[in-house]
């Protein structure tokens, strides 16, 4: 099958010099190019501004206190770079984006709504912020360097970005069901393992049929526990001492794939409980597949603290014995390998997003494809990013798709 990928970059960096994009600059001096993509230094600095709060607002999420100051920007982050590198390489990519998105959009797919929805976009917000007053506009975004037509730029910009990506591959990446290859591909990004959750002090509550009680204190979202007795805890102790034993390898015996599935089938009663057993776990493997762009990965990563990093951090064919803060007890972990067919399974909450995040994913490469092209002028690097205003009052995420 030919992959689609592929055929695409062969589209993209096929295209000679056609209908060319042809997006208004009053600044003779061109800050960004790619091909026929040219950005006005006022635009590009409306857009330093924009980026520039939005990796603030990432680092944030990332539970790193940004403030915007010289001293933090200075400030060491890895590798031997500052926060201010880290920020000119963040803004150099989104430009990169933005500028082969364009190409992408206007060239390749032969689109024309950009500018019209850029103004009309302007326009709407010019009204609510403005008072449909350009000289108004004009005069509080002086302070940043760019003017109201710098900004229509910028918003074109911005709209081919989402728009591109949404044209190739659909609102949601629903388009790449038709590309099981690249789907396939696109799971080497997931950690499949198995987890055997053991709390030290409780248990799950089950009802008479063996099944899990929901916690009606968060609406069904958790399984209802209870203390176990002195004589529950002993046993449970005993078996996680047992299960490091075995994942440390000593004594001579080692811990196994087999060892792992026994015990998870036995929490979900497909084996009856033998005289040998020191007490079983509770929660049976129901299938975890992790990856950081999914939703359902970053709030299982809020519940069970440690775990996703320890699943990311192991090799297949690993196990590991993570503590578990947040279940008051550690968790055994398995990793395998990943089944190809199992991003199909869209009842599954880790795939539920699989196709747009593998979208996004792959539409990153085609923009990669793209970045021996890009050039930045004279006028952009006189842009400092660090002493450049935050955007502010200017923002237009709410009003861009």
């Amino acid at each position: 099958m030919i992959i689609f990928v592929c055929i695409f970059l062969v589209l993209v960096i096929g295209i000679g010099s056609g209908a060319g994009i042809y997006l208004a600059i009053k600044n003779a001096n061109t800050a960004v190019k790619l091909g026929n993509v040219s950005v006005s230094e006022g635009s590009a600095r409306f857009l330093v501004s924009t980026f520039k709060s939005d990796y603030i607002a990432l680092l944030s999420n990332n539970k790193i206190s940004a403030y915007d100051s010289e001293r933090f920007w200075n400030t060491e982050a890895e590798d031997g770079k500052t926060y201010r590198d880290m920020l000119d390489s963040y803004i150099k990519d989104r430009l990169l984006s933005l500028a082969a998105s364009a190409s992408i959009y206007k060239d390749t797919l032969g689109k024309k709504d950009s500018r019209e929805v850029a103004e009309k976009t302007a326009e709407n917000i010019l009204s609510l912020r403005f008072d449909s007053d350009r000289s108004k506009f004009n005069t509080e975004s002086a302070p940043y360097g760019f003017d109201y037509d710098d900004y229509i730029d910028a918003i074109e910009l911005l709209y081919c970005e989402s728009a591109a990506m949404e044209s190739i591959y659909g609102k949601n990446g629903e388009n790449l069901a038709s590309y099981p290859e690249q789907c396939v591909d696109y799971l080497d990004n997931f950690a499949r393992v198995k987890i055997l959750f053991l709390m030290e002090n409780d248990r799950y509550s089950v009802d008479e049929n063996g099944d899990y009680i929901e916690n009606p204190e968060d609406g069904g979202e958790t399984a209802l526990t209870h203390p176990m007795s002195e004589s529950e805890k002993a046993s449970r102790a005993a078996l996680i001492e047992r299960l490091r034993s075995l994942v440390a390898g000593e004594g001579g015996e080692s811990i196994t794939e087999d060892t792992v599935d026994y015990y998870q089938r036995v929490a979900s009663g497909d084996y009856e409980k033998s005289d040998g057993d020191p007490y079983w776990p509770d929660g049976a493997y129901i299938g975890y597949y992790f990856n950081e762009r999914s939703r359902a990965t970053a709030l299982f990563s809020k519940r069970y603290e440690g775990v996703v990093e320890a699943a990311f951090d192991m090799k297949v064919g690993e196990y590991r014995i993570v503590d578990c803060p947040t279940i008051d007890g550690v968790c055994l972990l398995y990793r395998c390998e990943v089944d190809s067919k199992a991003y199909k399974n869209e009842e599954n909450p880790f795939f539920t997003d699989f196709y747009e995040n593998a979208a996004s994913h792959i539409y990153g490469e085609v923009i990669e494809a793209y970045s021996n092209e890009i050039s930045f002028g004279k006028p952009y690097s006189e842009i400092d990013h660090v002493k450049q205003k935050k955007s502010g009052k200017f923002d237009i995420y709410a009003f861009v798709k």
